[in-house]
């Protein structure tokens, strides 16, 4: 499988998967504004019949270091505080921050010679 391919797959299951989440929780109660987002962005492009949950494009980066790895998670936790959510990327509610933190993103040392990431910081190494 291509990465275009893999990518799309696994777009199309998560985004199935997502939306029948929110219209089968009874509890949910943003439902109806979060699939009227999606089905206005779905109408808005061609490509698609119903509803858009992913961004169209994408870019893939190859994660070949653990800097770049890391470089990237910090972009994922700081993107609700760019966009005014949050003031911390520790009080965004679906976080992952927190489990990075805590494990002093210790998923990145495999035994190759890697050094841990200090959990004091997610850009500092011991």
């Amino acid at each position: 499988f291509s990465h275009s391919e893999i990518l799309r797959e696994l777009k199309k299951f998560t985004s199935k998967s997502i939306l029948e989440a929110i219209e089968h929780n009874p509890k949910e109660s943003r439902k109806e504004w979060m699939l009227n987002i999606f089905k206005s962005a779905g109408e808005r492009n061609s490509n698609n019949k119903n509803f858009q949950f992913w961004q169209q494009d994408n870019h893939p980066i190859e994660l070949y270091s653990p800097s770049v790895t890391l470089q990237k998670l910090d972009y994922i936790h700081f993107n609700p505080v760019k966009a005014g959510i949050v003031h911390e990327p520790y009080e965004y509610k679906y976080r992952s921050y927190s489990a990075c933190t805590i494990f002093s993103y210790s998923f990145l040392v495999s035994g190759r010679g890697f050094k841990p990431i200090s959990s004091q910081s997610t850009f500092s190494q011991t």
